[in-house]
């Protein structure tokens, strides 16, 4: 299969949106978010899950092309939902829909499984590019299983935390500020961001429940990108553009970058191998850092102006 990692690099915002609610489905397409995603899973009632896959379908087919990535986020392997999700969705959907995202992924068997079945359905309806996958992470068994799970297709391009079902699962209080780089959730935060960079894919941080705590999505927003973290689940619309701005690089930002490389590039042309400036040490490892602030800005300078 060829290589499916063509989104990767920029997601700041990720928008979930209940699978069983067409209007919110078509209100979310002008939310602004890099990503939106229809939800077959937490956000559906069980006796709406059904309906709920053919309004996807439906929607998918009739309102792209999108100007985002888009995804779906299907019932868990295992749930006897999956597999009709994934059929349904992407028959209808086809080289409309960048991903599907996995809930619940505790090992590389689940992941094996969707490649396997993805593969069939893409050579059928010949479609021109693979759908990628989403992996959250959200069990001790996943958190445990990421090297081997992130590792297991050329289709996962993002892993997810989701800590609501985490410290669930390792039976610990729900934390009240999703994001926390000091809380017990912090190993298994770690753990996605470098497996996931150490991969290729995308870290992203799942969602603050708070729908319109503008200062407490920041403060969670700051500490998962201090961790690593590239973007974050919204479950509001509102919550996409301190998204963006909290995930994104500002003009500032850049500007210091490119004073660092210009700089540092002026100093090693005369032998001097680190340099102060505004009474800071400047060294390759500075400059890598501004490299990427600098690469940062121009992707997402491309993207958000397409």
């Amino acid at each position: 299969m060829a290589d499916a990692r063509k989104h990767t690099s920029f997601v700041r915002s990720s928008l979930a949106v209940p699978g069983s609610n067409p209007h919110m489905m078509e209100k979310s397409l002008s939310a602004g978010a890099d990503e939106v995603f229809f939800d077959l899973e937490d956000a559906v009632a069980p006796n709406m899950k059904v309906q709920a896959r053919t309004m996807v379908a439906d929607a998918l087919r009739r309102w792209a092309p999108f100007n985002h990535v888009q995804a779906v986020r299907i019932n868990a392997v295992g749930s006897g939902l999956a597999y009709r999700d994934v059929i349904e969705v992407v028959e209808a959907a086809g080289n409309n829909l960048d991903r599907l995202i996995v809930p619940k992924v505790d090992n590389a068997s689940d992941i094996v499984f969707l490649d396997g079945l993805l593969s069939e359905i893409e050579l059928a309806l010949g479609l021109e590019m693979p759908v990628e996958l989403e992996v959250l992470i959200e069990s001790a068994a996943g958190a445990v299983n990421i090297g081997e799970i992130v590792n297991s297709s050329a289709r996962v391009t993002v892993l997810i935390f989701g800590a609501g079902d985490y410290t669930a699962d390792i039976g610990i209080e729900r934390p009240t500020v999703f994001g926390d780089d000091v809380d017990s959730t912090h190993w298994a935060r770690s753990g996605v961001v470098n497996h996931a960079v150490a991969s290729g894919a995308l870290p992203i941080d799942g969602p603050y429940p708070g729908l319109r705590d503008e200062e407490g999505f920041r403060a969670a927003s700051v500490a998962a990108r201090r961790l690593g973290f590239r973007g974050k689940w919204c479950v509001h619309p509102a919550q996409v553009p301190w998204c963006n701005q909290a995930f994104g690089v500002d003009e500032q930002e850049v500007s210091d970058a490119q004073r660092i490389l210009d700089e540092y590039e002026k100093a090693t042309t005369e032998g001097v191998g680190a340099i102060a400036i505004d009474g800071r040490l400047v060294d390759e490892a500075t400059r890598k850092h501004a490299e990427r602030i600098v690469a940062a800005a121009r992707l997402q300078e491309t993207e958000v102006n397409k």
